[in-house]
């Protein structure tokens, strides 16, 4: 479905899953998950559906494709930023009544997330932050690419993040790429993935250089669960130990997993990042409350 935004963008969502649950005679209320990609440009909500949907046991799933992805309008240029983003998330909780959501954001779908829970802190139930920052380090990431690939990472990854172009991008593809993650992923996530290139190269030229909201962090207030991987160069697990160390929020959990690349729910440690968020949101989102 789409839901249309006040500027006249249309935002497609799906929904999987029922808020309200048969429970013999009375009905049961489940939380509402915001799905938030990664990317942005390279990836769409449509990744989350074969991997993700186990947590519909715990809550209502709400995917959404963010403006300038996937299947939702593009909009302007000038709108492909963080606190638009993160606008249209609350536009959309607003248009169909939910109430303090959970959001679970995974990489870019992080930043976006932290925007959301900083701009509305009193907005959410809690918030999942797998393998995502709230200041870019790229000397990090360029430590962790030569680890794992050597100087031709560390020369792939600098032409990708600092000479952002077609060609840039498909070298750090080919290289970098397969150096994310310890298990690789399904092919046919990427074959029904839309990429918005012009999105991406946008953001990476733009407001990623000088990414850093790590102080407005403090900010967030509900229960937050961080997940990474120690062997992350997308996000060194350095990156989760700064968001870890600045939230303000009373309950803070953080799962670590070693061996393990980018995003660990879509890496070799997926069954206990997803046992650990099923936990998480068990114990401290109010499930079948």
């Amino acid at each position: 479905m789409y839901i249309k935004m006040v500027d006249g963008v249309k935002i497609f969502v799906d929904i999987d899953g029922a808020s309200l649950r048969a429970n013999g005679p009375s009905l049961d209320s489940f939380p509402t998950m915001i799905l938030i990609h990664g990317g942005p440009g390279v990836n769409d909500h449509s990744g989350y559906k074969s991997t993700h949907d186990v947590l519909k046991n715990i809550a209502q799933l709400l995917y959404v494709d963010l403006r300038g992805n996937g299947r939702s309008d593009s909009g302007e240029s000038s709108s492909w930023n963080l606190e638009q983003w993160a606008e249209d998330i609350h536009d959309i909780c607003q248009q169909l009544g939910i109430e303090k959501p959970i959001l679970l954001g995974s990489s870019f779908g992080g930043f976006v997330a932290m925007k959301f829970a900083i701009m509305y802190p009193d907005n959410l139930s809690g918030l999942v932050l797998s393998s995502t920052s709230a200041k870019k380090d790229f000397e990090r990431q360029y430590k962790v690419f030569e680890r794992l690939g050597g100087a031709k990472a560390v020369e792939a990854a600098r032409g990708c993040f600092e000479n952002p172009s077609p060609a840039t991008f498909e070298r750090y593809g080919e290289v970098c790429g397969p150096l994310l993650k310890k298990e690789q992923p399904d092919p046919d996530i990427a074959s029904r993935t839309i990429r918005r290139m012009e999105v991406a190269r946008h953001f990476v030229s733009g407001e990623m250089e000088n990414l850093d909201f790590l102080a407005e962090v403090s900010r967030i207030k509900c229960p937050t669960l961080v997940l990474g991987g120690e062997d992350d160069a997308s996000t060194p697990i350095e990156d989760q130990e700064d968001i870890v160390n600045a939230l303000g929020a009373q309950v803070v959990v953080f799962k670590r997993y070693s061996n393990c690349g980018h995003v660990p729910q879509n890496d070799v440690a997926r069954k206990e990042a997803f046992s650990d968020i099923q936990a998480f949101v068990s114990e401290h989102c109010c499930v079948g409350a």
